[in-house]
């Protein structure tokens, strides 16, 4: 108990460092999760509510909201069904952090179609499920979470410097997107509304589920 309380002050105290622009709407109703996600989720909403975090890194959304995206993009899955994994964030590129009530956190990057899981390939008991949200919660601003361009550059800081600050439901995205032959370049960002930014990443390519006990990262499969 002690380390999980002291894990969700730490991720309080880190997303409220350098300012929080809270979203719409507040926060959604607990009892329609109960039993679905882990305590910290509602506890992250009753403290922070909806909104945009590490300086417009990370955002905490409304599972609901972008619950179609998940269906879009996990189809049929038979490992990650869509109805058991719930989003709880997404990164400025729109790389979503969802809990699944069966494999515990999951990262769906749209951007380049790949699907990770790791309680899916290398599952541990004895392990609280708040800890390992919070611990996945403390890596919201990792470097994973920033695409590189063409020439393996990090994209975040020039998207941020040329378009500003992402709002509340808001994102970067290529335009074109990659797989319409759009380029991986900092010029071909734009700002813009991420549920249906997101929603035509889904449904232009079949994503990959990565296993990522390795390095490099191995395909393992189709999603659906």
């Amino acid at each position: 108990m002690e380390q999980y309380r002291e894990k969700l002050e730490a991720v309080i105290a880190k997303f409220t460092a350098a300012g929080a622009e809270k979203g719409h709407g507040g926060a959604a109703d607990p009892r329609k999760y109960e039993g679905r996600l882990p305590t910290s989720v509602f506890q992250l909403w009753e403290r922070l509510g909806f909104g945009v975090f590490l300086d417009g890194y990370f955002q905490l959304c409304d599972p609901d909201t972008y619950r179609p995206i998940l269906d879009q993009a996990l189809g049929r899955d038979s490992d990650l069904e869509p109805s058991r994994t719930h989003p709880v964030g997404f990164s400025a590129f729109g790389e979503i952090i969802a809990w699944n009530e069966d494999h515990r956190d999951v990262r769906v990057n749209l951007v380049d179609g790949q699907v990770s899981c790791r309680w899916l390939f290398a599952p541990k008991s004895g392990i609280d499920p708040n800890i390992t949200l919070l611990t996945r919660l403390l890596l919201a601003d990792d470097a994973s979470f920033d695409p590189l361009d063409a020439k393996g550059k990090p994209l975040f800081k020039s998207a941020r410097s040329r378009l500003g600050k992402v709002g509340p439901g808001h994102m970067y995205g290529f335009k074109p997107i990659l797989a319409f032959g759009g380029n991986r370049t900092a010029a071909s960002l734009v700002a813009c509304e991420a549920l249906p930014h997101m929603s035509i990443l889904a449904q232009a390519q079949n994503l990959k589920l990565m296993g990522m006990n390795s390095y490099p990262p191995r395909v393992v499969r189709t999603i659906g």
